[in-house]
């Protein structure tokens, strides 16, 4: 156990100071995420499975793992029919729509409280670190809400974060 305590300390500490890294860069787009099935965040992280329609606007899980999320361009939102996630096999990427709630992370600047956006890891690309507190700030209905143009046709969870 403490090698593991270890592990995530080291983890944490190299996530917070890329995010202050990043945050005095140009401010960040909101990021999205499939809730559940192969790559989702519930499937990556048990504590995300707090999430649904009864979870009222302010409440707060608890991260367990790193999860992933990426930027709402062409690729990720070709279409209003929901997230679409890639998918690498024989060498060839494809994005492939996710039956799935979506998972909106808003970026917010640091402030003296901690961090409060992920840390950009690739183009389009981001992470958010284990330990951290993502909190609900609304929940909008299929067709309620908008990512790269497109009204979606998915349930959509907002959410704000807090680490470091």
């Amino acid at each position: 156990a403490p090698l593991l305590s270890a592990s995530c300390h080291a983890l944490w500490l190299a996530f917070r100071r890329r995010a202050y890294v990043a945050a005095s860069a140009a401010p960040l787009p909101d990021a999205y995420a499939c809730l559940y099935g192969e790559f989702g965040l519930a499937s990556e992280d048990t504590s995300w499975e707090a999430l649904g329609a009864d979870m009222p606007p302010g409440a707060a899980i608890s991260t367990r793992s790193v999860s992933v999320a990426m930027a709402a361009n062409d690729l990720s939102f070709p279409n209003g029919d929901g997230f679409h996630c890639p998918v690498t096999t024989s060498g060839e990427t494809v994005y492939m729509l996710r039956e799935s709630d979506v998972v909106r992370f808003v970026n917010r600047p640091p402030s003296a409280a901690g961090c409060h956006s992920l840390v950009p890891v690739d183009q389009d690309t981001y992470r958010l670190p284990p330990l951290a507190t993502a909190r609900l700030q609304r929940v909008d209905g299929p067709g309620e809400w908008t990512a790269n143009g497109h009204l979606v046709r998915r349930r959509c969870f907002t959410m704000s974060v807090t680490f470091g």
